[in-house]
């Protein structure tokens, strides 16, 4: 109990902390900028990002894109310095325009841009704390924020993106049915909300795979806190752990992938990636994948087949109509901390539902016997969610993003 009470006095304080910092440094930086000669671009400028550590979704990817195809666009990357030895920030580097989190040129250029790109909520692309900036800097909200997605949206999460929370002024969305369903209830207009496409999907055409099963189940919020004392210990415990631990030393499953000559890889959602190093297999076919050393838009593409449990990367797979596992061992507790949306795993999904490690085995035999092949009952469903299916999305992106007035 004691050590719970110190805990939260820590956290109260830091944030405490993180705040008034904030509030000094704008407030001096604004200072500082209006005293100097400011030289502004004669073009708009966009500014990009996903989280700040991160450049492998629909942030990097329109970024390369804007790069390439509009010169009069000054665009800029946003990433953090400290992932200097990843892929995402290599990637980045190679395009060109990138800049460093929370520095002095993130915090110049900010104040500049006419447009902020990101794929996720407000609070990862900007050099300063949102709460901050609404009352130290109204010309913040006079940048036009443009919601790209990191996947599908299927639950409901109307209490992080509807509008009167977030207010994005362009929210973008992948698939006909979120449309619908978005745009009747987070309360934005038809001139906000689009169903225009998700940047990555572009690269999810003639895709060449390998033979590689691909394992990735999203996080857990009541699992990936990091203000608690002996983390380990305690995920060891989980179901979620116990679970996916069992999988990977299944010796059923390693006979398999030997006999069938098939890797796995075993890739943890970003948020679960610090347990990575709690899970342990003794077969030479599974791969422990470390997020540094994987890109997964590629381990999407390479893959014949995905197991996951809830993950938005479904859909992605699903758009390359590529056969998929729901492995929904912790339905109960995953929906407890989650509200279920307009999609079921159970009742719209594009591939067979499990709850148990042999059912998981006994559809990889069906799939391996049907050449890895989507049956058509999936194939139905997947056309009728995608509607657009093309390489044009990021054109119809920036095609959207122009028109916002800048």
């Amino acid at each position: 109990m004691a050590g719970s009470r110190m805990r939260l006095i820590r956290d109260k304080f830091i944030y405490l902390y993180k705040n008034v910092y904030d509030v000094l440094d704008l407030v001096r930086f604004r200072i500082r900028y209006s005293l100097k000669k400011k030289e502004i671009s004669i073009k708009p400028i966009w500014l990009f990002s996903e989280r700040p550590i991160d450049a492998r979704d629909n942030g990097v990817i329109l970024f390369e894109y804007v790069r390439k195809n509009h010169p009069e666009i000054d665009a800029y990357y946003i990433i953090s310095e400290s992932v200097n030895d990843t892929i995402d920030y290599k990637r980045v580097k190679s395009i060109g325009n990138l800049i460093h989190y929370k520095t002095k040129e993130h915090k110049n250029i900010f104040m500049q841009a006419n447009v902020l790109v990101c794929a996720h909520f407000r609070g990862n692309i900007e050099p300063w704390r949102e709460r901050v900036m609404k009352f130290l800097y109204k010309g913040y909200y006079d940048k036009k924020f443009v919601f790209l997605q990191h996947g599908v949206i299927y639950n409901d999460l109307s209490h992080y993106i509807k509008k009167e929370v977030s207010n994005f002024d362009l929210f973008i969305t992948g698939a006909e049915p979120e449309y619908e369903h978005l745009l009747e209830t987070l309360g934005y207009s038809e001139k906000q909300i689009k169903y225009i496409g998700l940047a990555r999907h572009d690269l999810l055409h003639d895709i060449k795979t390998k033979k590689q099963i691909l394992v990735m189940p999203t996080w857990r919020r009541y699992i990936a806190c990091d203000s608690i004392n002996n983390r380990d210990k305690i995920f060891k415990k989980t179901t979620y752990f116990k679970y996916y631990q069992e999988f990977i030393n299944s010796e059923r499953l390693d006979k398999f992938l030997i006999d069938n000559d098939l890797e796995l890889v075993f890739y943890l959602h970003a948020e679960m990636q610090k347990y990575l190093h709690n899970f342990s297999t003794g077969s030479k076919k599974i791969i422990l994948a470390d997020k540094s050393k994987y890109d997964v838009q590629n381990l999407l593409k390479e893959s014949k087949v995905l197991i996951t449990d809830y993950s938005s990367v479904m859909f992605d797979f699903a758009y390359m109509k590529k056969p998929i596992i729901n492995y929904t061992f912790d339905r109960d507790d995953f929906y407890k901390h989650l509200k279920p949306g307009y999609f079921s795993v159970e009742k719209d999904g594009f591939g067979q539902v499990t709850k148990d490690l042999g059912g998981v085995l006994d559809e990889l035999d069906k799939i391996v016997k049907n050449s890895f092949n989507l049956s058509e009952k999936y194939k139905n469903r997947v056309e009728k969610f995608f509607v657009l299916h093309d390489t044009n999305n990021r054109r119809r992106n920036v095609k959207e993003i122009l028109k916002l007035n800048i």
